[in-house]
């Protein structure tokens, strides 16, 4: 399950309307995380909240108050959810006023349910869902049901998290259908109605197969008086469609697959390394090795460095292997129970009751011996020794090479996916696992905040035109993850000028594009390794340094190699050293500027002073800039 929200940079605000960070949620810790600030469910046209700026939403927020009654007997608790949407996903926080006094009210459980849906592009259509959920579960609240609702951030609110079959939308067609199926003219008890949702699960479960058809006819029996042939196939020929209706939704799962043994997650043998051979196949995808940065796991934006979060995902496989393997146990020991097998084990011991075994009986007694070896197998490999092992042992089928990460130049990751920068703002694709980005914006590429920022320039550059024409080409090259300029961008000034701020905004957008270089490694006499820290640079697009001491000089070996198209020969600590090419962009901005001892024109060409005059600015203006 995940979903998308996005968040205010504060929290309490009624009057806010701007939500400027979207935010991908696969997990109770990352809703935990989120919802501390204010928060809707939806994107919206320059990030501002209204109906008309409504552009797509992947999930719905439903809130429950339990204001219907003062009878606690008859509220409504998170654990009660699962009662009345048991297949479907959903997570659920407690909102602020949970079990406080309200509006003279007795303290009452109170919370905000988080429903992920197919994604909805319209806010007409995602208001009328809502509104059809609120009316078949009326204890939502049916004052908060609008497209732009907002909800209020609570800080270490608790969360849950309930994984299902189906997405809240997909339910809601489901009971849709079956509300249309008053088949005919019989009105006599609820017939119709009951064959209509058994005709539409059980096409959901087995397909059209005579089967499932069987089972149809088996139910209709049961109907007193019976209903005609006619409107039996009305019913059955109604299913048949809802089911192909349903097969094109996304995240369906086939008759075949659903309930049923995966052998993909079964080894070929029940060793540390067979299991390690299965988790690869499985989850190759999720995580890999490199010898420079250990493990490394992908959260479905970018691959992260993490040996903590790839043993999660090895927990996470194991999880899956336990569910199949006590599926498989399950479905063993009934066969041997409905063959006798269990009776006679339990009368005469499995040594001689196995001796008095008939083919079939052998076969499933063999079966289910074999589940529960597997079973077994699964509840040793879950200990903390066996999932570091598996983890161990998948290493040499897991490695990549670091500078297979990051290689595409023109990709340029952001919360919505990366986009090609050689198409501009068209060029958003999907983002894929093999593409090994590790790096993403802060935010997605929008014109809100265009008229402040501009404000905000010309004060910086005093209404230099051409000055903010060069400085917008280097911000431009910045962006691109290849250098074409061999050049350290010295931002110099004696003070209250903005060089800093201005960086710092840069900075702060590109992300974790971004990295930081303190500035005395690009200095001489510093005596510590500095090659940790020129490690740190690979796949970055933007190098700050801030703040060089008075006096100080350049260390032009370093300059030359960090500036430069050359690859760099770096390590980080108690890691494999290796060789990169650049990405970056460093930018020192500083009061001061540094000696230069060399003078060649290597060094020389390398640097690029910007000044910037010092001024008073305007406070207002900064505070609205750094918020953008």
């Amino acid at each position: 399950m995940h979903f998308t929200l996005s968040t205010a940079t504060n929290s309490g605000q009624a009057s806010n309307t701007i939500y400027p960070n979207q935010l991908a949620i696969a997990s109770p810790q990352e809703l935990k995380k989120v919802v501390q600030y204010d928060h809707v469910c939806g994107l919206f046209k320059n990030n501002q909240r209204n109906i008309g700026n409504f552009v797509k939403a992947d999930c719905l927020v439903m809130d429950c108050d339990n204001d219907h009654s003062d009878d606690p007997a008859t509220w409504i608790n998170p654990t009660s959810i699962a009662n009345y949407f048991d297949d479907v996903s959903y997570a659920i926080t407690l909102s602020r006023n949970n079990m406080k006094t309200k509006n003279k009210k007795a303290p009452r459980p109170k919370f905000h349910i988080y429903f992920p849906i197919s994604e909805i592009g319209d806010a007409r259509t995602y208001a009328e869902l809502k509104h059809e959920i609120q009316e078949y579960f009326p204890y939502f609240d049916d004052n908060a049901l609008d497209a732009a609702r907002f909800v209020f951030g609570v800080p270490n609110t608790e969360t849950s998290w309930h994984e299902g079959s189906q997405t809240i939308d997909q339910f809601m067609m489901a009971q849709r259908y079956f509300a249309k199926q008053n088949v005919g003219s019989i009105h006599v008890g609820k017939r119709n109605t009951t064959l209509s949702h058994f005709a539409g699960r059980i096409i959901m479960r087995l397909g059209n197969t005579s089967e499932a058809r069987q089972a149809f006819q088996d139910e209709a029996a049961k109907c007193d008086p019976p209903l005609k042939d006619p409107e039996l196939r009305t019913i059955w020929h109604s299913a048949i469609k809802f089911g192909q209706r349903m097969t094109s939704q996304k995240g369906y799962i086939p008759p075949e697959e659903y309930n049923q043994p995966n052998d993909d997650l079964r080894p070929d043998d029940y060793s540390d390394t067979g299991e390690s051979y299965v988790f690869v196949d499985n989850c190759k995808d999720q995580v890999c090795y490199t010898n420079q940065s250990g493990f490394m796991w992908f959260d479905g934006k970018v691959w992260q460095e993490s040996e903590p979060l790839a043993l999660g995902e090895v927990q996470r496989f194991t999880d899956r292997q336990l569910a199949d393997a006590q599926l498989r146990v399950t479905k063993a020991y009934q066969v041997i129970q409905q063959n006798g097998v269990a009776k006679d084990i339990q009368t005469m011991g499995k040594t001689k009751a196995s001796r008095s075994f008939n083919d079939d009986q052998q076969t499933a007694f063999k079966e289910y011996e074999n589940a529960k070896a597997y079973e077994a197998f699964v509840l040793k490999e879950r200990s903390t020794r066996g999932i570091n092992g598996i983890l161990t042992n998948a290493r040499p089928k897991l490695v990549k090479e670091i500078n297979e990460f990051d290689a595409d130049p023109f990709l340029l990751n952001t919360p919505n996916g990366p986009f090609n920068l050689k198409k501009g703002i068209h060029g958003r694709q999907d983002i894929q696992a093999s593409e090994l980005i590790t790096k993403s914006t802060s935010c997605i590429p929008s014109d809100q905040g265009t008229a402040i920022w501009q404000e905000t320039l010309n004060t910086f550059f005093c209404g230099d035109q051409d000055l903010m024409n060069y400085v917008q080409e280097i911000v431009g090259l910045v962006a691109i993850g290849q250098v074409y300029l061999e050049a350290l961008i010295i931002a110099y000034g004696s003070g209250r000028n903005g060089k800093s701020t201005f960086w710092n905004t840069i900075a702060n957008v590109l992300g974790s594009y971004t990295g930081h270089l303190s500035a005395d490694a690009l200095t001489t006499g510093v005596r510590r390794n500095v090659k940790p820290e020129m490690a740190e640079v690979k796949g970055k697009r933007l190098i700050i340094s801030a703040e060089l001491e008075e006096g100080k000089r350049l260390n032009t070996s370093i300059v030359k190699q960090l500036c430069s198209t050359d690859e760099i020969y770096a390590e980080k600590k108690y890691m494999k050293p290796f060789s990169f090419t650049p990405s970056h962009t460093i930018v020192l901005y500083t009061n001061y500027l540094p000696h230069v001892g060399g003078n060649d024109e290597g060094i020389w060409r390398r640097l690029i002073v910007i000044f910037l005059k010092p001024r008073s600015l305007n406070a207002t203006i900064l505070k609205i800039m750094l918020s953008i």
